[in-house]
């Protein structure tokens, strides 16, 4: 079973790259991508997989997305079953970067309010 969905909102966190070999001798690679909603009341916040194989681990490779970062992205909701237990996983086929998160710099220090 899968279920495509689209969501909007705030890179959070992106893990490092894993990588290995399949038994095939294919490469793979994949990081998890954690977005929060860019809502104001109770926003969600997921954390996504972003697995390549074979030739398109470039697309790994080329990812430019940070922390702080507006994004898009489109995924499916995946399912499995084993021993009787239930486990969940979401799956990135797309993700657009909308705006590029300010980096902070060395500026002055606003006054506090009080």
């Amino acid at each position: 079973m899968s279920s495509k969905f689209k969501m909007s909102g705030k890179i959070t966190q992106v893990s490092g790259v894993k990588s290995g070999t399949t038994k095939k001798g294919d490469e793979w690679k994949s990081l998890t991508i954690c977005i929060k909603e860019n809502t104001d009341e109770y926003p969600n916040e997921v954390a996504i997989d972003y697995f390549k194989m074979g030739d398109n681990v470039k697309f790994i490779d080329g990812f430019k997305g940070k922390v702080g970062d507006d994004v898009e992205a489109d995924f499916t909701a995946t399912v499995r079953e084993h021993n009787g237990r239930y486990y969940n996983s979401l799956n990135l086929w797309s993700i657009n970067i909308v705006s590029e998160a300010v980096a902070s710099g060395g500026g002055e220090i606003d006054e506090m309010p009080f």
